[in-house]
């Protein structure tokens, strides 16, 4: 088995594994909400259970909150306070399960060549879902 089969193989073991989910994508307004909400500066009722509610649907297994790479690069620009990016860190990794969506030009590559394949009549092909 190859490098390159070995990463699709886990990348398809992963993306049955989260099949059950629905995916919440959060942008850094939205993290940075729910790092406040979680370290319980600047928010209020509904910010805190914004998290709360974020925080069950992870624990029940029903969400998963992935990022992207763009979040983790506006993640690398936060520079105020050190503090502050390492809890937005532990925040997306709570709530992201330590997953991300692959790379924006891997992810259309794969979503086109998918929708190609099954305009041209393959039945037996992984759901988009798994393989992104």
């Amino acid at each position: 088995m190859t490098i390159d089969q070995y990463v699709r193989s886990r990348v398809i073991d992963l993306g049955r594994s989260l099949k059950n989910r629905a995916k919440i994508y959060l942008d850094m307004r939205f993290w940075i909400i729910a790092r406040d909400a979680a370290i319980g500066t600047n928010v209020d009722a509904s910010e805190q259970e914004l998290l709360r509610l974020l925080r069950l649907g992870v624990s029940r297994g029903t969400i998963i909150c992935s990022i992207s790479e763009s979040t983790f690069m506006e993640l690398m620009k936060q520079e105020k306070i050190a503090s502050h990016r390492i809890a937005t860190a532990d925040i997306i990794d709570e709530l992201s399960l330590g997953v991300a969506v692959i790379p924006l030009d891997l992810r259309i590559d794969t979503e086109i060549a998918h929708f190609v394949h099954t305009k041209a009549g393959k039945h037996e092909l992984f759901l988009v879902d798994e393989l992104v």
